[in-house]
């Protein structure tokens, strides 16, 4: 890594950036305008204007469109960053909206009603709509395969006053049910997909802390005791699943669906540990061996593979443990002064970004710890997000942001943002939907 420059800050809605899904282009939302720049330089490509203040907003998977939902007036705007004069207009009714998102094909629009009694989904090129009752929360509980051709959706059922799980599976090419099963679970909270989208991992968290493994067509795999909560991964290759413990990460094979390893900085002492310093780290594990050893010490969360699969990362309060996925072992330590509020992984390589809510981007490799002072006063670091190129990272404060961009060695960018969807319908949609 040659070296690290940041943007200017820009100005945005609470965390309302981000990255197109082929790393082309970086929209923001600033009240009610979504500006739209390209990633690379920041030029302004366009400035989209909605009715009302945008709640959050979302890239279509073509990066061609973009939705807007805003809560206040009920309603979804979809615009076209390639064509100024198509918009859509959704209007939810009395209902109202929780959340939406594109399908696959970018041409349908699915979004939740408050309180999730039911799932419109709007097709931008007919207008149809359909309906699924009883969703439970979609943010985390709708998934869709990898290849895009089936949507997994879990439900809530009421029968007979009361309450079943249910998961179910829907074919995208006509919108119709391909398969609905109960749960052996009380209430899962959230559904986690392989990526041969041939598994499905239901996290749920009472009375029992579990994680309840299926196949795609109903078959019970697995369930897992998970401790304190029920939070689960799989890695990128789907050889295993992680299950977040308190103080481990226990390591599941998707072939028997075994325990074959627990991750433990106590279990398996780090080889080498950082401490934050004045200005970098040094190489130290007095610190660290105290707080990571404190009866009191604070729970494990955030736990993520790298996008490689050679790692698995986690966060214990003030400290980043890092595992080698190989050997299951702990390979880094390290210690920060503050609590850690993020991590992410490249999405290309093994460079981990780590924020803890003060004016310093962290940076970790194979290579060693690294701490890049952001300059500009009034930036915290208390989220962030990778563009897909691996080439910048947004840099989350409170109402504000700025972008780190990354000079390193020239890779060949094949990814190109390009609208290879079905055209859309006439420009100008309104559609009202009463359901």
């Amino acid at each position: 890594m040659k070296r690290i420059e940041f943007s200017e800050p820009i100005s945005v809605s609470g965390t309302n950036a981000k990255f197109s899904p082929l790393g082309k282009y970086l929209a923001f939302v600033y009240a009610n305008k979504i500006c739209v720049l390209k990633s690379d330089s920041l030029q302004t490509l366009t400035i989209l204007t909605t009715i009302d203040q945008v709640k959050h907003f979302e890239w279509s998977p073509d990066s061609q469109l973009i939705l807007a939902v805003m809560p206040g007036r009920n309603k979804l705007q979809a615009f076209d960053i390639t064509d100024n004069k198509w918009t859509c207009s959704i209007d939810a009714g009395g209902l109202g909206i929780e959340w939406a998102t594109f399908s696959p094909d970018s041409r349908h629009i699915i979004y939740a009603n408050e309180f999730h009694l039911m799932l419109s989904v709007i097709s931008l090129i007919d207008k149809s709509v359909r309906t699924i009752e009883w969703p439970k929360n979609p943010a985390e509980n709708l998934k869709f395969t990898p290849c895009g051709s089936l949507m997994i959706i879990g439900i809530g059922e009421r029968k007979n006053t009361k309450h079943q799980d249910a998961i179910s599976v829907v074919r995208l090419c006509d919108w119709k049910l391909d398969a609905h099963f109960e749960t052996a679970t009380q209430d899962f909270k959230s559904i986690q997909l392989d990526l041969t989208g041939g598994a499905i991992a239901l996290s749920d968290p009472l009375p029992e802390s579990r994680v309840t493994v299926y196949s795609i067509n109903g078959q019970k795999y697995a369930t897992v005791d998970s401790g304190v909560h029920s939070i689960c991964r799989f890695s990128p290759t789907s050889q295993f699943l992680a299950i977040e413990n308190t103080f481990k990460i226990d390591i599941l094979n998707t072939i028997t669906w075994s325990k074959i390893a627990a991750c433990s900085a106590e279990a398996n002492p780090a080889e080498i540990v950082y401490e934050e310093t004045t200005n970098g780290f040094s190489i130290s594990r007095k610190l660290f061996d105290t707080y990571i050893a404190d009866e009191e010490a604070p729970n494990f969360t955030q736990t993520k593979f790298s996008a490689t699969n050679r790692y698995i990362s986690t966060v214990q309060g003030q400290c980043v443990l890092i595992f080698s996925v190989e050997y299951m072992q702990t390979v880094v330590g390290i210690y920060f002064k503050e609590k850690v509020k993020a991590i992410e992984w490249s999405p290309i390589d093994n460079r981990l970004s780590i924020g803890t809510n003060n004016g310093n981007l962290y940076l970790w490799t194979p290579g060693g710890t690294m701490l890049v002072k952001v300059p500009h006063h009034g930036i915290s670091t208390k989220k962030l997000m990778w563009n897909q190129t691996g080439e910048s990272c947004i840099i989350y404060s409170k109402d504000k942001c700025s972008i780190a961009f990354f000079d390193g060695e020239e890779k060949e960018n094949t990814g190109k943002d390009k609208a290879t969807s079905e055209p859309l319908g006439k420009a100008n949609l309104n559609i009202i939907n009463r359901a």
